[in-house]
């Protein structure tokens, strides 16, 4: 019966990976991106140790590789589709599952964040575009993020990039596992690959001083003042350089250290180049916590460890004191703004503290829980929680944070507190990973798919380089009861959002609120629209031709036609409309502009429409009476 399972699992999971392949190999993508995309994938199947290396020394570089395709806005894609390329040739390579410490925790972590993303997905599809609603559109959206990123569809978009790094953590342990000398190769590439980036960080600042005519006089002035990182987000970028620093640390006592300090270099400076404080404070902190921890038991040690302290306090003091102005947001608002942002999702938990609101949402929500207070300070209403554990327990929930846990410690603490706590090279990665996740109590560095994965990837190398673990068979059996058990709850969650869900005044078709004319504030419309009305409710909606003659519109509920009304020129008219009943909150009525005969007109700007209002009942007469 468990190898029937494992089977099942394992078909299942090729045929998820095979289409997320094939959505990118048709799609509109340039040939030497998909040439690129199967070459690896081939090598994953044939050699999978090798094409984790490959993908190791790539992966920081995806955006420069994409622009030299001349799609410089497919890296991010580019290094998911080669992900899925090495976790494929892992599952068909080996067939038989080698004991590993993340399977579990990622199968749980991936089964949360999807289900959740799910979740939403019916009504994120309620609201999109009327070419979208059809069901074979419906299910083509389901991948397609793998090509094009489409906003409605962010929680899919984010409950995959969840499943596809924990994914990855676990090709990376396999791996490991299956070739020890292999962990070395892995952090030697992904240094190589990160010294890259480095590198043409620095060249911008460089080439940037040459523009100026003042070279080299004003390079010191730039990397004071400029931030800079050429392939993502500077902040995630920081957190991942602070990784990949301190990883590299493990490598110095072998033959090559020479040239692993020199790749150390440039990425230490790449961390300085890229501005975050927060990634410079816990590289600090933890480069005087190893020598520290490690110090017990030789005058040497505690030598280094005290000269740590020393230069890390010194250089606190610097950053404290004399950190270039106007570099950061200057620290108070920094503090006051995180402030705002933690409460939000503080809110966000209380209303939904098992489940979440869900993945990839608090983007947009936050203004409705609290973020409005950032527009002062920042001049926005909205923004991610800069918090990555509060970020996960709003979106996803207690189980949500309970899967990522779960997932680090089983990485992390056969490593502290094994055999392999003296072993430099193990040290040395679990101290990049604390410094990296250090970040990410200011930061979310693991929204950003390119330093998601980055960190994954280390995460499974660090659990494929400890002890072998030991067989559970009555947890897994838990934890699978567990994962069913999430998804089969995604149709009664969905149901739950699509009724709880606030869609007054919402259309699709139809343009932002313009100022008014004639007293009625309105937008505009093409040949098809549709607007959403409280189920069952009677309202009044004002429509007004914006053409030199009048438009009849067709008004439908589904298939059925339930009016027909004229726009006249250069008058508001009421048009009333009864909205059907139904289970849920709200209503979607297709609007369709036509001719004579009933066929649709196209046109374009061609109508005004203004705000529905509740249409006032006629006062009724006493009982009795």
């Amino acid at each position: 019966m468990r190898m029937i399972g494992r089977r099942a699992l394992w078909t299942t999971a090729l045929m998820l990976l095979g289409l997320l392949q094939a959505a990118w190999l048709i799609a509109d993508v340039p040939l030497t991106l998909k040439l690129a995309s199967s070459a690896l994938l081939m090598l994953a199947v044939t050699r999978p140790e090798l094409s984790l290396l490959v993908w190791a020394g790539l992966a920081p570089l995806t955006t420069s590789i994409a622009g030299q395709a001349g799609a410089p806005f497919f890296g991010a894609l580019l290094l998911e589709v080669s992900t899925l390329a090495v976790i494929t040739g892992t599952v068909v390579r080996h067939t038989i599952p080698t004991p590993t410490r993340l399977a579990t925790p990622a199968l749980w972590m991936g089964a949360v964040a999807v289900a959740s993303g799910l979740a939403e997905l019916p009504v994120r599809l309620i609201t999109a575009t009327q070419d979208q609603a059809s069901y074979p559109a419906m299910a083509r959206l389901l991948f397609e993020h793998a090509v094009h990123r489409i906003p409605a569809l962010d929680p899919w978009y984010f409950g995959l990039l969840v499943a596809e790094g924990a994914a990855l953590a676990w090709t990376a342990e396999t791996l490991v596992r299956r070739q020890p000398v292999l962990a070395a190769r892995v952090v030697w590439c992904a240094l190589l690959g990160h010294a890259g980036v480095a590198l043409l960080n620095i060249s911008r600042m460089i080439g940037a001083s040459l523009r100026g005519g003042d070279f080299p006089g004003s390079l010191p002035g730039l990397l004071l003042r400029v931030r800079e990182h050429t392939q993502y987000d500077v902040n995630a970028a920081a957190s991942i350089f602070v990784l990949v620093v301190l990883a590299a640390f493990g490598l110095f006592r072998t033959r090559a250290w020479t040239s692993a300090a020199l790749a150390a270099a440039f990425v230490s400076v790449g961390v300085w180049v890229t501005g975050s404080r927060t990634a410079i404070a816990a590289l600090l902190i933890t480069l005087s916590a190893v020598p520290a921890l490690r110090a017990r038991g030789s005058a040497r040690r505690v030598g280094l460890a005290a000269a740590a302290v020393l230069v890390s306090v010194g250089v606190f003091a610097w950053l404290a004191i004399g950190y270039p102005a106007g570099r950061n947001l200057n620290v108070p608002s920094s503090i006051s703004s995180r402030l705002v942002l933690f409460n939000t999702a503080l809110s966000m938990a209380r209303e939904a503290p098992v489940l979440g609101i869900g993945a990839g949402t608090f983007l947009e929500e936050s203004e409705h829980y609290g973020a409005t207070g950032l527009q002062p300070m920042l001049g926005r209403s909205k923004d991610n929680a800069h918090n990555y554990f509060l970020q996960t327990v709003a979106e996803q929930g207690v189980l949500g944070l309970f899967a990522l846990l779960a997932l680090l410690a089983s990485a992390l603490w056969p490593t502290l507190r094994g055999p392999h706590r003296h072993d430099p090279a193990a040290t040395w990665l679990a101290a990049g990973i604390v410094a990296c996740i250090l970040t990410w109590f200011s930061g979310h560095p693991l929204l950003v798919t390119e330093a998601a994965l980055v960190f994954w990837l280390y995460v499974g190398v660090l659990a494929g380089s400890s002890r072998t673990p030991s067989t559970r068979p009555t947890l897994t059996h838990l934890t699978f009861i567990a994962v069913v058990a999430v998804l089969v709850s995604v149709p009664f969650r969905a149901v739950a959002e699509r009724r709880a869900v606030t869609l007054e005044h919402f259309g699709v078709g139809v343009s932002l609120w313009q100022p008014e004319v004639d007293g009625e504030k309105y937008r505009e419309t093409g040949a098809e629209f549709s607007l959403f009305f409280p189920s069952g409710a009677t309202m009044t909606l004002p429509v007004r031709s914006a053409t030199s003659a009048n438009v009849t519109i067709e008004l439908r509920s589904g298939s059925r036609l339930i009016d027909a009304v004229v726009a006249e020129i250069g008058l508001w008219k009421p048009v009333r409309i009864v909205a059907p009943e139904s289970a849920s909150r709200y209503v979607r009525i297709d609007f369709q502009a036509v001719g004579a005969s009933g066929e649709l007109v196209p046109c374009d700007g061609c109508l005004w429409v203004g705000k529905d209002v509740t249409k006032a009942l006629p006062p009724q007469p006493p009982e009795g009476r």
